[in-house]
């Protein structure tokens, strides 16, 4: 399912012109596709609605969750993709299951995540970009004295080289606004040209509910 249907099906539930949709609100969203050992494919997304200059505007009062879900259970309902034609598999349409799952995030759920990822026996990790400046600004600002793991690796390849650096922290009781959160790891990539000797740096963050002796930071950053 597209974020281009998803756009889709909102200015028609909406009753926008699509062509005039980003002029309200953004679309933004992550995924993850999980393979599983049965051979299914569960998918997971998240998908929020921003005015139009994103996370710093709120959306138009008609842009509420129930439309956002509404337009998200119909694009999934029409998503399809046709495989060709082979002699030992013939010819079939992929298309979503029914066992669509949506449900809103807000503040009562987030307080809830400990208590719903236990019944889902579940954990998770959060990527944290500088695209979202609240949580990265926050995560950017704890202490780094009590790094309790790191790591350090050399990548060469593609006309570049590449030093990736990992150091986790613990944050139980620091505070965070989000008391599942067990582990940060700053995660720091630096790039070097082959051709111009450029250097760049990326910084991202990865926090989890697991400790580090159960996703060192060799595995929450890769």
């Amino acid at each position: 399912m597209a974020g281009a249907a998803d756009r889709r099906h909102l200015a028609t539930a909406a009753g926008q012109p699509q062509s005039k949709i980003g002029d309200h609100l953004r679309l933004s969203f992550a995924k993850v596709a999980e393979y599983q050992r049965r051979g299914a494919v569960h998918f997971h997304a998240v998908i929020r609605l921003d005015g139009p200059d994103g996370p710093t505007s709120p959306p138009p009062t008609w842009a509420s969750a129930q439309l956002l879900e509404a337009a998200v259970c119909s694009a999934a309902d029409s998503a399809h993709v046709s495989m060709p034609y082979t002699p030992g598999l013939g010819e079939h349409v992929f298309r979503w299951d029914d066992q669509l799952d949506v449900h809103p995030i807000r503040r009562a759920f987030a307080d809830d995540m400990g208590e719903f990822l236990t019944a889902k026996n579940a954990h998770f990790l959060l990527v944290v970009k500088d695209s979202q400046p609240l949580l990265f600004n926050a995560l950017r600002s704890l202490p780094r004295t009590n790094v309790t793991a790191r790591h350090a690796e050399r990548d060469n390849g593609h006309g570049r080289r590449q030093l990736r650096v990992v150091k986790a922290l613990t944050i139980t009781g620091l505070g965070m606004d989000f008391p599942e959160f067990a582990q940060a790891a700053r995660n720091m990539r630096f790039h070097t040209n082959d051709t111009t000797g450029k250097l760049t740096r990326k910084t991202t963050y990865a926090i989890t509910d697991l400790t580090s002796q159960q996703a060192p930071p060799q595995r929450s950053s890769s």
